[in-house]
């Protein structure tokens, strides 16, 4: 939506049908650009954020990694056996995301 349009006068129906969504969408759209301009408009990531690990903890997942291959199941097995509660999510994430470097996760896997 062009706020342009929302400025020459156009109503809120006529830019909601232009856009193929409905009113309250419209509305929101222009309170977040009221409230914070075009950063409010930007696309946000959906879902739930991701915790963050304790860098300690992101340590061991890598040198058990590194030094075993192990994947996300054995290295949350161990650590579940030492005290440690990650989710299998996480440490997968931090083991095999494209974040890290190519050779390491192709090299060790």
């Amino acid at each position: 939506m062009d706020c342009k349009t929302k400025i020459k006068g156009e109503s809120i129906v006529k830019i909601a049908e232009s856009q193929k969504i409905n009113r309250r969408c419209v509305y929101q759209i222009l309170e977040k650009y009221k409230q914070d301009s075009w950063k409010g408009l930007k696309n946000h990531k959906t879902g739930h954020s991701q915790t963050q690990l304790n860098q300690k903890a992101e340590i061991i997942i890598l040198e058990l990694r590194k030094r075993f291959a192990y994947g996300a199941c054995r290295i949350e097995e161990l650590l579940k056996k030492k005290g440690f509660s990650i989710s299998h999510g996480q440490i997968e994430c931090k083991t095999f995301c494209p974040v890290f470097d190519w050779e390491f996760s192709h090299a060790v896997a």
